[in-house]
């Protein structure tokens, strides 16, 4: 069993990161703004990337829970990147940092 490096650990803390603030981001979007082009993109992106996560978003009876998990993944992972690259201090001070 290999263990992760701090650094391999932050890596993969900002991949996690990107992925959350795509998915919140996506759950966030209104749909008067897919009129523009910058956002369909953005949102055909994150529908390619993510289409199982996409589809849990979109459930009727289920999306608001799997918007609040991601909403509470993205929190936990900024606070790791902010603990490791800023320190605890900061990180309290942060937490939770939902900006999309």
């Amino acid at each position: 069993m290999n263990k992760t490096t701090k650094k391999r650990l932050l890596e993969i803390c900002f991949e996690e990161s990107e992925k959350y603030t795509d998915l919140v981001w996506f759950a966030r979007v209104k749909e008067e703004n897919l009129q523009i082009e910058a956002v369909v993109k953005s949102y055909l992106r994150v529908m390619a990337n993510y289409p199982f996560e996409v589809d849990l978003l979109q459930e009727e009876s289920l999306g608001d829970f799997h918007h609040g998990f991601n909403s509470g993944c993205l929190a936990a992972f900024r606070y790791m990147i902010t603990c490791m690259s800023e320190g605890e201090v900061e990180a309290i001070e942060m937490f939770p940092e939902l900006d999309t």
